[in-house]
């Protein structure tokens, strides 16, 4: 994972963590150089909510709640 973090940074390209579960992850993706992270961390999916209007939260690897 730090190799394709540290190859999207030569390249100028911002990158993204899916599937963040936990502080520990969130942490070592942050000292990575990860630019930002969604998951389960974040919040969980609602299934109550149409597909189609359903907008992803996605923060800064450095704003973990």
């Amino acid at each position: 994972m730090q190799t394709l973090i540290d190859l999207a940074r030569r390249l100028q390209i911002k990158t993204v963590a899916e599937w963040v579960q936990d502080e520990e992850a969130a942490v070592m993706l942050r000292e990575w150089g990860c630019d930002y992270i969604q998951g389960r961390l974040i919040g969980l999916a609602s299934p109550e909510r149409p597909w189609a209007a359903q907008t992803e939260t996605v923060l800064p690897a450095g704003r973990v709640r």
